[in-house]
């Protein structure tokens, strides 16, 4: 199954509690980018894999898992063309995507 990761950049904070409260507040958001993809192929599974976050350099990475390579290039596409509505603030903007097919 092809992988995708993206990484994303955002703003590093004071402590680990405002950036959890930060993360807490972005989870409880609907998830466009993903939402779109999953209707737009059919799929209803959640496909992460990993989600770490760097919180001294400021960096979010997240690994999901696709069934084909046709959907994690759609997913990616649409990800690099995604407009947060956070800004600089997690999860951040977009500075990596990759399809990695031989995961």
């Amino acid at each position: 199954m092809p992988t995708t990761t993206v990484v994303f950049k955002f703003t590093p904070e004071s402590s680990q509690q405002a950036l959890d409260e930060k993360i807490a507040i972005f989870n409880a958001q609907p998830k466009n980018t993903l939402q779109y993809v999953f209707n737009c192929f059919g799929i209803t599974e959640d496909n992460l894999v990993s989600d770490t976050v760097d919180a001294e350099k400021g960096l979010r990475t997240v690994v999901r898992s696709w069934s084909n390579e046709t959907i994690a290039k759609a997913f990616i596409d649409v990800s690099l063309g995604a407009v947060y509505a956070f800004g600089d603030t997690y999860p951040g903007k977009v500075i990596s995507a990759q399809v990695d097919p031989n995961s």
